[in-house]
């Protein structure tokens, strides 16, 4: 039997302890379709259970994009841009907002935005790039 996930193993943690009863994996991979976990109920029949992710598409999208090394390549632009973020970044404020921010960078000619000492000249681009959750940006690959 193929062992659990981690995430799949937590919940059959906690499962186990809030409900006092035993929590059996289910899937073994020997078919597709199955159930992770049986509760195993001492006074009624079992329960099926299957794990899944309670996270925003958003927030997954934007850490595989930020966590692999991928860019950020809008069809309009010459080049794809290198994004740092904050762990607090809104991912669905970044998708919605960052390409006219990308744009404008490239129209006025920057392909690096020190946040910190932009800030500190008072330079607007600093500052927007803070209000993202941006901690660092940078241009690549331009042809």
């Amino acid at each position: 039997m193929k062992a659990l996930k981690s995430e799949e193993e937590w919940a059959r943690t906690i499962i186990s302890q809030t409900l006092s009863v035993p929590v059996e994996q289910h899937d073994d991979g020997s078919e597709d379709g199955m159930h992770d976990l049986w509760i195993k109920h001492l006074d009624r029949p079992d329960a099926a259970v299957e794990i899944t992710a309670a996270a925003d598409p958003a927030s997954i999208a934007l850490a595989k994009l930020t966590t692999t090394g991928g860019r950020w390549v809008v069809p309009e632009l010459r080049g794809g841009w290198a994004v740092s973020v904050a762990p607090a970044a809104l991912a669905k404020c970044l998708f919605k907002e960052l390409p006219a921010f990308l744009s404008e960078l490239e129209a006025a000619g920057e392909t690096h935005v020190d946040i910190k000492r932009d800030q500190a000249a008072g330079q607007r681009w600093g500052a927007r790039a803070q209000n993202l959750g941006i901690t660092d940006l940078m241009q690549s690959e331009i042809p």
